[in-house]
């Protein structure tokens, strides 16, 4: 089995017919299967979805897999424990993807052992008019790129979670070393996020490499409640308190760490003191959403007062056992 693809769905009936119509429209000889992660959805989405299947004669294997935990992430660490394949590719409800996703996601992966975590270009797929400022802020919704030439990615340009392609055996390393994610993404409603940048983050310091690759692509449906301002806002606060996990796995000495030595407090009012010395420059709708990020980032520092500490030795701890690419 070359590859799993997980589709992790939570209430996902009005979005899984398109979705299963993709990837039931993939065009390769090589195998793959499909795991279907029903993360205590109360409507009828493992019906759906087996239904759907069915009807669109493809021979590709389905499973369907009950998750309780609520949160993309506790989906996730299911579908990683199903998998048969040696890579998985996490789908999510709202994504289409392209006839050759598979296909080139297995082939790059093959040409390139070095690579470890995988993503391509995101296409919004919306109805109607953008608005301005859902337009500048397309990443936020894991889209964009356009124009972007295939290229490795550093710093903290992280390969959305939307198509993105792991390594297996990886992934099933990391739980089997009790790894826990400190972000748990989309659960319900909450719009928190974060939890694949912990992943890929992990492959980094082992070694491995991130591609954005344009032989990947897909489409996401964005629904037409999510582009205003008010979302826009929940998303940035979001993923202001998802950095301050992202920042735990930064070493002493580069831009913005933070000593894991300093107590709670002092690394409060460092970066609070970081926010003042760097004022927000821009104006308007955008200005909400900056203040919105810096607000999350002082909830989660102030709400778990010893993540600096914790999660870089935890982290140490895993990276000496886990497998590392030359």
């Amino acid at each position: 089995m070359k590859l799993s693809v997980i589709l992790c769905c939570y209430n996902s009936v009005p979005r899984l017919e398109p979705t299963l119509q993709a990837l039931s429209d993939q065009k390769t000889s090589l195998s793959w299967e499909l795991i279907v992660i029903d993360n205590n959805s109360t409507d009828d989405t493992a019906e759906v979805a087996d239904r759907l299947w069915n009807v669109s004669g493809s021979s590709v294997p389905l499973r369907i897999v009950k998750e309780k935990t609520p949160g993309l992430s506790a989906a996730r660490k299911k579908g990683i424990h199903e998998a048969k394949g040696e890579l998985i590719l996490f789908c999510d409800d709202d994504n289409h993807l392209a006839p050759n996703y598979v296909h080139q996601a297995i082939e790059i992966m093959e040409e390139d052992l070095q690579i470890g975590a995988l993503c391509g270009y995101n296409k919004a797929l919306i109805e109607g008019e953008i608005p301005e400022i859902v337009q500048q802020n397309l990443t936020a919704y894991a889209c964009g790129h356009d124009g972007m030439e295939s290229r490795y990615l550093e710093g903290r340009t992280v390969p959305w979670g939307a198509g993105l392609v792991v390594r297996t055996a990886f992934m099933k390393r990391i739980f089997e070393l009790n790894f826990h994610s400190l972000l748990s993404d989309r659960t319900g409603k909450e719009l928190s996020s974060g939890g694949d940048t912990e992943y890929c983050y992990l492959l980094r310091l082992c070694g491995y490499r991130w591609k954005y690759d344009t032989r990947l692509s897909l489409k996401h449906a964005i629904p037409s409640d999510r582009l205003n301002i008010d979302y826009l806002q929940r998303l940035y606060r979001g993923f202001g308190q998802a950095n301050v996990v992202v920042d735990c796995y930064y070493k002493r000495g580069e831009k913005r760490s933070i000593a894991k030595e300093l107590k709670w407090w002092k690394v409060y009012l460092l970066q609070r003191l970081y926010f003042l010395k760097n004022p927000i420059r821009t104006t308007g709708e955008q200005a909400i959403l900056d203040r919105a990020f810096r607000k999350g980032y002082l909830e989660k520092l102030r709400k778990d007062r010893n993540i600096f500490r914790s999660r870089q030795e935890e982290v140490r701890h895993i990276i000496a056992k886990l497998p590392h690419v030359s």
